[in-house]
């Protein structure tokens, strides 16, 4: 259970320091202001108090009565606010040096650190409510006393930043100790839990419900709501067997989901060579009217045939590629020596031949198809930009065209003058080993 409530000790609810230091402690103080002598040793169930304070802290801080006569010496006003208190419970869970060890680092690290002085009481060891009192002074410590009161103390986040801290600390006691169980600073609602939070009980309330639970209306309602939370907490725990049972089945799901992983694997290169057959396969959409097949070019003059191979229309791409791939594939490549090694049931010669063959009837049948439909298309391109440039088929081999002037030397044509072949673009240098990611062991095609 978590809990770790804030209060500040002031003059205007009738209280003092000394008063609330001697019954924290159980001890015998007297209140130098008024005279009041606060008598607490027979108050039962304090398993320990003590004082942590800065190492340069004068010796009489360690004294709880002139430690608390010098808080209320240096406040003036009747409604002087005159320490904080902290009340926070102790994991159940450890035991009486593991309480007070993780007490004892909380209030050095996040309190004393800061220049603090804390009067720690510990409280209930032997019920099944330990808890502690930490009582803090608010103003700086000077070595004749205390000085100015430390306006940062008081800050929202400081709060907040203890609350955290104090989580931490428990839950790390715990761990040391080998407990599973932890506690959470956040509330039920930003935990996302349903619970409902008790009501709490002062020190009156909690002790005529020790001696007779159910007799006061808090401890009535806070009866009613730890049942409720009992059957919520049935609930949470169902659903975490629940979930248990389906990790496990999603386990031996992930044993099953590895088999057929490592199978598929095997069968990789079955797999690859069907995908390849698709993306060879041309496209099935009908043309809705085949092209006629244009006229065989006319012979013509020189000057037509440089223009020709200077407009040319450049190659598409994935041209390229596929002629690449059709020579790849039509390759002839030596076969695997046999090895006696059995791929699916047949010797593994056997079976890179087989899927070797088929691989080479559809390049085949899709090289003819290629060479089928480009042709017509690469020589309609070329009749259109010869009729752009002012050329007509039926007229080319009539067409009288001005001869070049000649020099008065001729000599002959240079290198740049001789019509030129652009030399073919080599593809990319695509390979057949490239799809074959997952396959089998043994010898493969070299």
């Amino acid at each position: 259970m978590y809990h770790f409530s804030a209060q500040v000790i002031s003059r205007k609810a009738g209280r003092s320091a000394t008063a609330a230091a001697a019954y924290r402690a159980g001890e015998e103080v007297t209140d130098h202001r008024t005279g009041e002598v606060h008598d607490y040793t027979r108050k039962g169930g304090v398993a320990g108090a003590g004082i942590l304070a800065p190492a340069d802290a004068p010796a009489w801080v360690f004294d709880r009565e002139q430690l608390w006569n010098q808080v209320e010496a240096k406040e003036r006003r009747k409604d002087a606010q005159l320490c904080r208190e902290i009340d926070a419970a102790i994991p159940v869970e450890l035991d009486e040096h593991q309480r007070i060890e993780a007490v004892r680092q909380f209030v050095e690290q996040e309190m004393v650190s800061r220049g603090m002085v804390a009067d720690v009481a510990f409280h209930d060891f032997d019920s099944g409510n330990p808890h502690c009192h930490i009582m803090l002074s608010m103003r700086d410590l000077e070595p004749d006393g205390f000085g100015k009161k430390n306006r940062d103390w008081n800050d929202r986040s400081v709060l907040n930043g203890w609350r955290e801290k104090w989580a931490e600390h428990m839950n790390k006691a715990l761990e040391l100790a080998g407990e599973e169980k932890r506690i959470d600073h956040r509330s039920y609602a930003d935990q996302g839990l349903d619970f409902e939070p008790t009501w709490h009980m002062g020190p009156a309330v909690a002790a005529m419900e020790r001696r007779s639970p159910g007799s006061t209306a808090v401890g009535r309602m806070n009866q009613e709501i730890e049942a409720r939370n009992e059957i919520i907490a049935q609930n949470y725990e169902a659903e975490a067997l629940e979930l248990d049972y389906l990790e496990t089945q999603g386990d031996e799901l992930s044993g099953e989901i590895a088999a057929v992983q490592q199978e598929i694997h095997q069968r990789g290169l079955e797999r690859a060579l069907i995908e390849f057959r698709r993306a060879m396969q041309p496209d099935p959409k009908p043309e809705a009217k085949p092209a006629p097949s244009p006229a065989p070019a006319p012979q013509a003059p020189r000057q037509l045939a440089q223009w020709q191979e200077t407009h040319k229309p450049k190659p598409n791409p994935g041209d390229r590629i596929l002629s690449v791939i059709v020579s790849k594939t039509l390759d002839e490549r030596p076969m695997p020596e046999p090895d006696g090694t059995v791929w699916e049931g047949q010797p593994l010669e056997a079976w890179w031949r087989e899927r070797w063959e088929k691989i080479k009837e559809v390049a085949e049948g899709l090289a003819q198809s290629a060479r089928e439909r480009l042709k017509p298309i690469f020589d309609r391109q070329v009749v259109q930009r010869a009729e752009a440039a002012g050329y007509r088929p039926e007229s080319i081999e009539s067409a009288e065209l001005p001869a070049p002037e000649q020099p008065a030397n001729p000599e002959p044509p240079t290198a740049q003058e001789a019509p030129q072949n652009p030399p073919e673009q080599p593809g990319p240098d695509l390979d057949l080993d490239d799809l074959d990611d997952d396959e089998p062991t043994g010898p493969r095609p070299g």
